[in-house]
């Protein structure tokens, strides 16, 4: 993977949370429950529902999108991809990625990364520990 140059867009933001509510008059976004890990008894596992919010601007056109789950090892647990139109460079782009049921099968380091037009633009580290039994 290529990393980023100056004709990407700027990622502004790249934040994990439980929920996104858009407020119907204002059009304001609130993000809920945000959070950088996750704990679990027992694996594999999975988490019933998160999002992931992106947002991107000094942009102009359309730009093929992804966003890679993946373990430390840099095995892909999920993908999420599409185009993206930005129609000038003042534009900030907003994305909401809702992901259920996603797998987790051990503790340890996990990674979300945003890709654009084949560059990494963001990377989010994901942490998943296990709690002790009693």
């Amino acid at each position: 993977m290529v990393m980023k140059k100056k004709t990407d867009p700027v990622l502004l933001a790249m934040i994990i949370c439980d929920q996104i509510i858009r407020e119907e008059g204002t059009k304001k976004l609130s993000l809920l429950g945000l959070f950088d890990r996750v704990y679990s008894k027992k694996f594999p596992c999975s988490h019933s529902r998160l999002h992931v919010y992106v947002a991107l601007t000094e942009y102009i056109g359309t730009a093929n999108c992804e966003l890679k789950f993946s373990d430390d090892s840099g095995n892909v647990i999920t993908k999420l991809n599409g185009p993206l139109r930005f129609p000038n460079k003042l534009t900030v782009v907003e994305m909401n990625f809702g992901i259920k049921n996603i797998p987790l099968p051990k503790a340890g380091i996990y990674h979300f990364d945003f890709i654009v037009n084949g560059r990494l633009i963001g990377h989010r580290k994901f942490k998943v520990e296990q709690i002790k039994e009693e």
